[in-house]
């Protein structure tokens, strides 16, 4: 911080969405959501490290939506917009796409999900945050880099064994 001129904030700097905001942000983004329907969210963000290929992905997003009551929320950054419209393309109407630009509509919208899979640890720490479970799609190396020691709700996938694990979600519980 002093090399680029910013001094040290002696305070506690925090963020939060009140629950009505958050309500807000999810009855326009969720238009139409039945009672009994689950939403997994998917994050095909880029990201700098091992990534599982457009190809795998749009594999994961067909395996949820082929699941009785499941929409698959599929965030995404500029980078990454290709492979999220091509799920769109593919699973229609059970994919909602939700572009990564704003936080407190990042936040409310994983509040709501029953869980999330992703291989960018932006996501991966924000919905470990909120207690949803999260299932993260890395490399050896960045699993050691960016999991945390002792976290419940999370299972880690080797970037390379996502074929051989799909088929542990097509039991989404709860």
């Amino acid at each position: 911080l002093n090399a680029l001129g910013i001094s040290r904030f002696r305070e506690r700097v925090s963020w939060s969405v009140s629950r009505d905001s958050a309500r807000k942000l999810r009855d326009r983004y969720l238009v139409g959501r039945r009672p009994v329907e689950k939403l997994v969210g998917l994050d095909v963000s880029s990201s700098a490290s091992s990534r599982p290929s457009d190809r795998r992905l749009l594999s994961i997003a067909r395996a949820v939506a082929d699941q009785n009551d499941v929409r698959v929320l599929v965030f995404f950054d500029f980078g990454s917009r290709a492979c999220a419209n091509a799920i769109h393309e593919s699973i229609g109407q059970r994919a909602l796409l939700i572009e990564t630009d704003d936080l407190p509509k990042m936040v409310a919208l994983l509040e709501a999900c029953h869980l999330v899979i992703t291989a960018n640890s932006d996501l991966l720490h924000l919905a470990l945050s909120k207690g949803v479970p999260t299932t993260a799609i890395l490399s050896p190396e960045d699993a050691a880099r960016w999991v945390p020691p002792d976290v419940v709700n999370l299972a880690v996938w080797d970037v390379g064994q996502v074929e051989d694990k799909k088929s542990s979600l097509m039991a989404l519980d709860g």
